[in-house]
Order: structure tokens, then sequence, then C-alpha cells
């Protein structure tokens, strides 16, 4: 709906827009890790929209468990990059857990025995099957279980 659409908004301002739709994992991504994630993922997003905008620095947003990995990448940036040569000028959050001590809603979903039993499921499968993390969101909706 464009009448509702953030992209649409932004390019009407002037912003080039550029989107990460990250793979659906399966059994050969059992090695990829954070790193892997961050790296070749957001650093690389990164890089490819400054070389294409011929900006030294971009404006980063991050959505949900990207938020996540923006917030991290952020963190790494500033080590790696030192705070003036971050090639990052501002970046924003959306609907992102950073505080894992506090989770809220999904606090149900991640007792011990919720991590112990999806840690072990990850291990024979070798990812977590989106199907998984879609029940447990479900879940939380409580108008979807009646």
């Amino acid at each position: 709906n464009p009448k509702k659409s953030l992209v649409k908004y932004l390019t009407d301002q002037g912003f080039s827009v550029f989107i990460t739709s990250w793979k659906n994992p399966d059994a050969g991504m059992s090695e990829v890790r954070l790193d892997d994630y961050l790296l070749e993922g957001i650093n690389e997003v990164v890089r490819v929209a400054s070389d294409f905008c011929k900006v030294p620095k971009v404006h980063l947003v991050g959505y949900c468990i990207g938020g996540t990995l923006v917030s991290v990448y952020m963190a790494w940036a500033n080590r790696r990059f030192g705070a003036d040569d971050v090639p990052v000028a501002h970046w924003s959050l959306f609907t992102t857990l950073t505080d894992f001590s506090h989770p809220g809603d999904i606090d149900v979903f991640i007792d011990d025995a919720c991590v112990e039993a999806l840690e072990e499921s990850m291990a024979k499968r070798g990812y977590l099957d989106g199907s998984e993390m879609a029940s447990s969101f479900r879940m939380l909706r409580s108008n979807t279980l009646i």
C-alpha cells in the first residue's frame, strides 16, 4: 500500500533505499555463524550501498532480528573503524529487542528448557526452522488462537 509505505516515503524524499532479503536457512548453512551475517551480510550491504551512492556514510535501519544484528554490527564497526570512520552516519531500529534481560512478551518462550530444546533441534537439523519461530510469534497474538 503506497500510502503506508516507508520505502515510498523515503524515495519521495530523495533517499536511495536498499532492502536486504535474508535467505531462508537450510541444513547447508549449519556452519554459518553470527559473524558471517555481520561481515558478509550487513557489512557488505553497507559497503555496496555506499559504493553505489558514492557516499562515505549511509543511513542504516534494522527491523526485528535485523535490528539486533544492526546493533551488534554498530558495536563491531565502532571498534573496527573508530568512531569517526564508521561507514554509517545514522541508524534506526524498528521492533527490535536489544535488552535480552527484559524481553517482554516473548519471555515465556525463552526459559532454560525452551532454549535447550531449540538448541537440540538446531544441532540435529543444522538451523532453526522458520515454522518453529512463526509458531511462537503466532501464540503472542491471542486472536490467532481462537
